[in-house]
């Protein structure tokens, strides 16, 4: 929300609990933007191997993504996951459009472990 929006959800979540009363949030666009994501899931057991297929759109406005060679141990999280896509648009439709793109183009490879 802060990077779109101009908003920290997390700050004003705060303030309503200890303060109390009601949410002081305001600097929202004049005009409506939509945001969204892509996260692909962690594949337990696996090592990243690299991306096979890039993406890239205007609407993306921060990705992340494992580094080569990380081995996926089911306790990463959300910054340990294989690829991470942040969108941001003017357009619903757009965003819609860009999200399904990325999740049809952006590809990666992953390896199975060797165990000796």
């Amino acid at each position: 929300m802060l990077e779109v929006h101009g908003v920290d959800l997390y700050r004003e979540w705060v303030a309503l609990i200890l303060e109390g009363g009601e949410s002081a949030i305001r600097g929202f666009s004049e005009l409506p933007k939509y945001s969204g994501f892509v996260l692909f899931p962690e594949p337990v057991g696996k090592q990243f191997g690299g991306i096979r297929n890039a993406f890239e759109s205007v609407a993306v406005y921060d990705a992340s993504f494992a580094e080569n060679g990380h081995v996926f141990d089911g306790a990463g999280g959300y910054e340990k996951l294989p690829a991470r896509f942040k969108f941001s648009s003017f357009s619903e439709d757009e965003l819609r459009g860009e999200i399904a793109r990325c999740m049809q183009e952006f590809t990666y490879e992953v390896n199975d472990l060797i165990r000796r």
